[in-house]
């Protein structure tokens, strides 16, 4: 029972409300006792065509705004919202052309065809070279060798360290000639001379 009636109190809160929409929606819009900044954009709409169906030109209906006792400054808002809004007689012929384009059917053709542009006779020298592949210079030597080049000199602040091969010479009461690798443990043995 209760569902029923918050049933009808919706029912009658809905054709109310909707009823009142629908009149300020047809009813006409007298802006000229107004603040321009609190109507909004429909609103200014409604007003200048309802002035425009009436046979007034643009400075007609500012100036019988004026008249009504409308401040020049809120006339020169209104004039500023009209061109925002595209109602002036000066976008007149852009709003043509916007109709104009919303008619437009943006359909896909059935027609394939393709039409190739007649270049005419071709040159030697309008041919593109033939670009080639970055590297390829490497791979087309006869001689291609990837191991390394051990002929480079030793950097000054070069430290030995185990594998180094030294080629030592000793002067003196015993002239010895030692070549050698240095140990995993740093050291190399000299003869008559001891680890060094």
């Amino acid at each position: 029972m209760r569902i029923k009636y918050l049933f009808y109190i919706l029912f009658f809160a809905l054709t109310v409300f909707s009823e009142r929409a629908a009149a300020q929606q047809t009813a006409p819009v007298d802006i000229s006792n107004a603040k321009i900044s609190q109507y909004t954009d429909d609103q200014i709409t409604l007003y200048w065509q309802q002035a425009l169906d009436k046979g007034m030109s643009e400075k007609e209906i500012y100036s019988a705004l004026l008249k009504n006792g409308m401040s020049p400054g809120e006339v020169e808002m209104l004039k500023n919202r009209v061109t925002l809004l595209g109602l002036n007689s000066k976008n007149k012929k852009t709003d043509l052309l916007s109709t104009q384009k919303k008619k437009i059917d943006f359909t896909r053709d059935k027609n394939d065809t393709v039409i190739m542009p007649n270049l005419g006779k071709r040159t030697k020298s309008a041919q593109p070279q033939k670009l080639e592949v970055y590297g390829m210079f490497l791979f087309n030597q006869l001689d291609l060798k990837f191991e390394p080049n051990f002929s480079v000199p030793t950097p000054k602040g070069y430290v030995l360290g185990p594998g180094d091969e030294l080629i030592v010479l000793t002067t003196g009461l015993n002239e010895t000639e030692v070549q050698q690798n240095i140990s995993p443990d740093g050291n190399l043995l000299i003869g008559h001379a001891g680890i060094v």
